[in-house]
């Protein structure tokens, strides 16, 4: 468990220095090394929580600043 652990941290830190879709394949050897080796509903776990790591991380600056509020009529 500590292994799992600690290759998790190290690729959701190297998915700060790629490219989205560099990172995308770190999510896929990610999940390559350990099916298996671990619970799938554990890997899936945290396959999920790196896609969103990537998601927030390549999420477009513009749409946030520019997004025009939902009106509530």
């Amino acid at each position: 468990a500590e292994q799992f652990n600690s290759d998790f941290a190290v690729t959701k830190n190297l998915m700060d220095s790629c490219t989205k879709q560099d990172a995308a394949k770190l999510i896929d050897a990610f999940y390559d090394r350990w099916a298996g080796l671990v619970p799938e509903w554990t890997i899936c776990a945290h396959v999920m929580d790196l896609r969103h790591h990537l998601d927030y991380k390549h999420r477009n600056i513009k749409d946030i600043i520019y997004s025009k509020p939902i009106s509530k009529n």
